[in-house]
């Protein structure tokens, strides 16, 4: 199943655009007909397959975890899908990459850097275990004077180590 409907990408592109990407032949398929049309969900399908794919690749999240997204995640993940699309849209009309090179350009652009982002998992949805997992932040590097008074050098990762004790010389740091 799609993670993004029709009605997710007619909101955020152009219905007349969608319509003549969508089109076999000369005709643009007309607003009412992209709903069922099998060339958009056909579309919709694949990016959700590129997303999952890169989500995958990161390891962050599982296909359960996409599904209970909610707030602001959930707005995100159908917009990538979305783009995902738009850009596979235009693969899908080599004809008209011509004649809209510009418009082209920035589907790539938009898809690919989403898509990148994914795999490298710069972009966190709020989940609540994706979240936990981030990078560990280093919070305090003691100086090199404390670290020879302790005789203990404390590097503090959050959620890694715990904080080293000293018998109180540096004042507990």
């Amino acid at each position: 199943m799609a993670l993004a409907t029709v009605e997710d990408l007619l909101l955020r592109k152009d219905c007349r655009t969608v319509g003549v990407l969508a089109a076999t032949g000369d005709q643009a398929v007309p607003e009412a007909e992209l709903y069922t049309n099998p060339i958009v969900l056909q579309a919709l399908e694949d990016a959700t397959g590129e997303v999952v794919s890169a989500m995958n690749f990161v390891g962050r999240y599982s296909e359960a975890d996409l599904g209970a997204l909610t707030g602001a995640s959930a707005a995100k993940l159908p917009r990538i899908v979305c783009e995902v699309a738009f850009y596979l849209l235009y693969e899908f009309r080599p004809d008209t990459r011509r004649t809209r090179q510009n418009e082209y350009a920035a589907a790539v652009e938009a898809a690919t850097a989403q898509l990148e982002r994914l795999r490298k998992g710069e972009l966190v949805f709020s989940i609540p275990a994706a979240i936990e997992a981030e990078l560990p932040s280093v919070v305090d590097f003691p100086s090199v004077m404390r670290s020879r008074a302790c005789g203990v050098v404390s590097i503090l990762a959050r959620n890694y180590f715990a904080q080293p004790q000293c018998g109180g010389c540096c004042g507990g740091q």
